[in-house]
């Protein structure tokens, strides 16, 4: 007999499987503007100065006249969707729009009878105290569009932890794309926030923008919308790994967790087809479940045999939560075997692993043992049609076992030592 290993959507190493991405985040703050229609349900100061302004400074502003689009979706006119951005106070909220001056100087007298203006600008806009007491591994999250003129006209992303006493910067966004017509295309940003943002109360988020009164620049000018700050997602089940070998009528699966959260139950389920007259439909059927651990950081193994198994079966492992929401964590495959020429046994083994011989051997035959890279950490000529090996050496993982004649490969098989 012989048996026999297939696993899908894992490799033949030691890896643990995710049932979601670790990009999977809670949000714990936001900013739509959107929440009462001056500065937002969370929104701070609008327009702070900084140093000196031209008379004709360009202002931040929020409204629809610069609708927040979704990421990878070009600006737009006055939509249902407040974004903050910054405008020209001479002509008004035309959204993302703002006034590069016409080659007047800051301090130009002209200025002051109307010759021409002066645009000078340097003002922040930012949020209320944002509280991220038990939080950490903070991300700022934002999409923005933003031209104006290189890095002298422009905007950056600043940080408190005091409630707006001191400022450090996160940040500077790359100029958009300009799309046809020139308007900015929606895009997304993410900053990792620093250390010492977590676990205080009064952290505040600040987008600055300046720019000169050279007459250089282009619009659109800056816009922020759909600000948020993440923290990851806890994984309700860290998945080791799942896995079955078949050993004649039945088929062993085995899977094992790193840690569990809220873990409620493991839903083994099994493919199942039914024909109709138009095609073959699959369905999954519950075969086995089992409670899971609730919380655990340990490593915790379950099983389970089934004895009803066609050629090839497919199971997949669904995760059910405490509180009632699910996750399917893998799908794997085991084929029947048919190959009585060698018997690999116990496979996974935690140490000693045998193999037996049915038919005669000679002096050419060996056993070579590998690791998934290639490197060979057990040779050894076959002496008698039962082999027993000693594995306590190595470290868990997969490993590949040949039966050779000579240079000749007459059996391959994959070994698990847990």
């Amino acid at each position: 007999m012989k048996i026999k290993q297939l696993f899908l959507e894992i490799s033949f190493s030691v890896v643990v499987l995710h049932t979601m991405s670790v990009s999977s985040q809670t949000i714990i703050w936001s900013e739509d503007f959107d929440g009462n229609g001056g500065a937002g349900s969370n929104w701070g100061i609008l327009n702070e100065s900084i140093g000196i302004q031209g008379i004709t400074e360009n202002l931040w502003y929020i409204s629809c006249q610069e609708n927040g689009n979704a990421a990878g979706i070009c600006g737009a006119g006055c939509g249902i969707d407040n974004s903050l951005h910054v405008g020209s106070i001479s002509v008004g909220d035309m959204g993302a729009a703002y006034d590069a001056s016409s080659l007047c100087l800051p301090g130009c007298f002209l200025c002051d009878f109307g010759f021409c203006s002066d645009v000078t600008t340097n003002k922040r806009s930012q949020s209320m105290n944002i509280s991220t007491i038990g939080q950490s591994n903070l991300t700022l999250n934002f999409n923005y569009i933003e031209n104006g003129q290189g890095t002298i006209d422009g905007c950056v992303v600043e940080y408190s932890i005091n409630g707006g006493t001191s400022w450090i910067q996160l940040g500077d966004p790359a100029k958009t794309t300009l799309c046809t017509g020139g308007q900015g295309l929606w895009t997304a940003q993410s900053y990792s926030l620093p250390i010492a943002c977590e676990g205080i109360a009064n952290l505040r988020i600040a987008y600055h923008w300046q720019n000169n009164a050279d007459g250089i620049g282009t619009d659109p000018s800056f816009a922020v919308d759909d600000i948020t700050i993440t923290t990851p997602t806890p994984l309700p089940v860290e998945l080791i790994s799942f896995y079955g070998v078949n050993e004649e009528q039945e088929n062993h699966i085995y899977w094992s967790t790193a840690s569990e959260n809220n873990n409620a139950k493991f839903l083994l389920q099994k493919r199942i087809s039914k024909h109709t007259d138009a095609m073959e439909i699959y369905n999954w059927e519950t075969i086995n479940m089992q409670n899971g651990a609730g919380n655990s950081l340990n490593l915790i193994r379950y099983q389970y045999t089934d004895t009803e198994i066609k050629e090839v079966e497919y199971y997949r492992l669904k995760q059910l939560d405490n509180d009632g929401r699910y996750s399917f964590l893998s799908i794997i495959s085991i084929s029947k075997n048919t190959d009585d020429s060698y018997k690999i046994y116990p496979n996974p083994t935690n140490g000693e692993i045998n193999i037996t011989f049915q038919e005669a051997i000679n002096k050419a035959q060996s056993i070579e043992i590998q690791s998934m890279t290639g490197h060979i950490i057990y040779q050894k000529q076959v002496v008698s049609r039962t082999i027993t090996v000693n594995l306590d050496n190595i470290s868990p993982g997969f490993y590949q076992l040949f039966i050779k004649d000579g240079d000749s490969i007459l059996f391959k098989e994959k070994i698990i030592k847990q």
